[in-house]
């Protein structure tokens, strides 16, 4: 077998690479060509990012603008100046039409998604979606609460069903029916493994909870899966000073 030649960086990182192998006389003479046609305002923006970014100020910058008001020449202006100097510029956008504008561009989710196993468990149990169970669910005996999602139809444990819970445990609550043709029955709800029907998170996840939010009221329409931090309650008239009224009336 022959050796492997030592003189090959088989161990370089090949994003990094990609990222340091633009002809950097190239857009040099772009970016000279098309400085000049900044406005002022785009310059005034233009300075300061640039500023940021040589002196290892940092910062977040958000330009707003409409619809052909110069912004992804203003994108693609920024990248030259930063990587003819032999910087990375790691341009990112929200869609991928967007990323077909800028030189290197990819979206947001090509560009990180090496990273989502990084995201620490204390930021995935802040997520709240629609039809996936809070992390943390507060309850006790005698709680209202809803499915989430349809479990057993022959005991109409369908998703939208009402039950009341009768006792708890650590992996599963027992709960008494309250709405439907099984009225009245004691069931057992477990803890499942559920995945967020919402395709908006940049990532896929999976909770393992019981499928159930606390139900504060049961209306006409459903909550859709909804749980609610703070409950309040809108009372137009001083009914406490009614009552005590009352009250005073019969005694």
């Amino acid at each position: 077998m022959p050796k492997p030649d030592p003189d090959i960086g088989g161990n370089e990182n090949v994003l990094i690479s990609d990222e340091l192998s633009y002809d950097r006389e190239k857009l040099k003479a772009e970016h000279d060509r098309d400085i000049v046609k900044l406005t002022e305002e785009q310059r005034k923006i233009y300075d300061e990012i640039v500023d940021a970014v040589v002196n290892e100020k940092g910062g977040v910058f958000f330009v707003y603008g409409f619809g052909g008001t110069g912004k992804t020449f203003m994108w693609r202006l920024l990248s030259a100046a930063i990587r003819f100097k032999g910087e990375i510029c790691l341009n990112t956008a929200s869609s991928g039409i967007a990323s077909l504008l800028l030189q290197g561009g990819r979206t947001a989710h090509s560009r990180f998604s090496r990273n989502d196993q990084a995201l620490t468990p204390d930021f995935l149990n802040t997520i709240k979606v629609s039809g996936l169970p809070n992390h943390s669910l507060r309850l006790k005996v005698g709680c209202p609460v809803m499915l989430l999602r349809n479990i057993d139809h022959t005991n109409s444990l369908m998703n939208g069903t009402r039950l009341q819970i009768t006792e708890m445990d650590d992996l599963l609550v027992k709960a008494k029916v309250i709405t439907g043709e099984k009225v009245g029955k004691t069931v057992v709800i477990p803890r499942l493994s559920i995945t967020p029907s919402d395709n908006k998170l940049p990532f896929k996840m999976r909770r393992r909870q019981l499928l159930i939010a606390v139900a504060f009221a049961i209306t006409i329409n459903k909550s859709q899966g909804q749980s609610l931090s703070h409950v309040g309650l809108y009372l137009p008239r001083d009914v406490f000073q009614e009552m005590s009224s009352l009250m005073d009336n019969y005694t």
